[in-house]
């Protein structure tokens, strides 16, 4: 459950002036902030901006390496309803934060017929539907 002097990743880009990726706030300054506690700004200034920026290229090789590791766990576990349920959220969540990062209209997880739990790939598609590229996952 949040508490109200939680440090969220809306605040702290607003105070820093800079975007982080999901995965560095919450496993990384999410974390140490709850620790350490005190001004949100003064905890901010402190933070090395460098090890925290990444490039757009950086960050979308973040993501698909994570839903990699997700669709491997899930090709795994998939048959058990909690794995499948969380696993597929949590890959969902990441192809829409890929395409918010990048140039693609849209991200789509795509599976192989017959096999609901096995995610193969992420589409990416333009304004007009067309598929602009694949990812392979497995």
């Amino acid at each position: 459950m949040r508490r109200k002097d939680d440090l969220t990743k809306e605040e702290f880009e607003d105070l820093a002036g800079y975007s982080v990726s999901y995965m560095d706030f919450y496993d990384k300054i999410g974390p140490t902030y709850a620790v350490i506690g005190g001004s949100k700004e003064e905890f901010v200034k402190g933070l090395d901006r460098s090890k925290l920026e990444k490039t757009k290229e950086q960050l979308q090789n973040q993501v698909i390496n994570q839903m990699r590791v997700i669709a491997r766990h899930l090709y795994v576990n998939g048959h058990e309803p909690y794995f499948y349920v969380k696993d597929l959220k949590m890959l969902n969540k990441l192809a829409s934060y890929y395409s918010e990062i990048s140039d693609y209209y849209m991200a789509v997880l795509h599976n192989i017929v017959g096999l609901r739990y096995l995610i193969d790939s992420m589409l990416c598609f333009d304004e007009k539907g067309n598929v602009v590229k694949k990812v392979d996952l497995l």
